[in-house]
């Protein structure tokens, strides 16, 4: 597992169809190009999960969602309140991605990380977002953590970003706007009923 330092070298590995460990506002996470299949299927083997749990994407902005899915006003009301932010948003797919695409719906989130913001500007493609833990054991906070769960693993990520120790955090809210009415998958660190306000305003 590269130690990496310079974003412009996370891109690299990333096009390369690499995995990258890299910090988000929530935890450490792992990330690789979501168009790439093989990247994708080795974010699965890394994690040790199951393809019955979809990963999510992590998404430049609200031109990077209309290419993967359906957003109507209720998608951009979220976007104007919540984004960059902790929530993730599952939508009717219009592009179907391997090992990302669930029941025809697609996870996206616009994380506020600067380190990710600015990863974007050197990438053309969505990434895949799930954090950066074996399946079954705690959120990874700091770079050490995950040097540590991953030393005596033979699947490991192909490189981690050194972006020091994170505050611990909850994790991103998910809601369902797949439907009529707005469903909530998951609490996070953004309360439902503050969300379900939101759009009912």
């Amino acid at each position: 597992m590269k130690e990496l330092r310079l974003l412009s070298d996370v891109a690299s590995v990333l096009k390369k169809g690499g995995v990258v460990a890299f910090p988000t506002e929530t935890s450490y996470g792992l990330l690789c190009n979501a168009y790439n299949e093989k990247a994708i299927d080795a974010v699965y083997t890394i994690k040790g999960r199951g393809k019955e749990s979809p990963l999510s994407l992590l998404i430049k902005d609200v031109k990077m969602a209309e290419e993967l899915c359906e957003v109507d006003e209720r998608t951009k009301k979220v976007f104007n309140e919540f984004y960059p932010g902790p929530v993730t948003i599952i939508l009717p797919a219009k592009k179907t991605i391997h090992g990302v695409t669930y029941k025809n719906t697609n996870a996206i989130r616009v994380s506020s990380k600067k380190e990710v913001k600015d990863l974007f500007e050197k990438i053309t493609f969505p990434l895949s977002a799930t954090s950066a833990n074996v399946r079954g054991e705690n959120d990874l906070y700091s770079d050490l953590e995950v040097v540590r769960t991953y030393k005596r693993r033979d699947n490991t990520p192909d490189a981690l970003f050194l972006g020091g120790t994170l505050q611990k955090r909850k994790p991103s809210t998910i809601i369902d706007l797949s439907g009529e009415s707005i469903q909530l998958t998951r609490e996070g660190e953004i309360p439902f009923g503050h969300i379900k306000q939101t759009l009912d305003e």
